[in-house]
């Protein structure tokens, strides 16, 4: 069977390609929520502490859990992927804390 592009009644992967677990992301998508909350109610500090702490667990899971397991926090190779993570992480916080608090 030659190449060619997938047509639109032809999935492009079988089902078993997917992830088969969500946990990790989940986790990661709760501690950005409970950022988000805090933000909701103006803790804009915490907001953004809770959030570069949700690239943190996701950097640790990505970095700890093998990539069948880890699921859509794969994105790129492993190395790649955590640095991206760690990086955003560190950066998020150091913004929440060099900003000056409101007078």
């Amino acid at each position: 069977m030659p190449d060619r592009p997938p047509m639109a009644d032809q999935p492009d992967r079988p089902a078993e390609a997917f992830p088969s677990t969500l946990w990790p992301l989940l986790v990661v998508l709760l501690m950005v929520g409970v950022g988000v909350v805090y933000g909701a109610f103006e803790h804009w500090r915490r907001a953004t502490v809770a959030v570069g702490g949700a690239m943190g667990v996701a950097g640790f899971l990505r970095l700890v859990l093998p990539p069948r397991v880890a699921g859509l926090l794969v994105v790129r190779r492993k190395a790649f992927d955590v640095t991206v993570y760690l990086f955003l992480s560190v950066a998020i916080v150091i913004v929440a804390f060099v900003v000056p608090p409101a007078r």
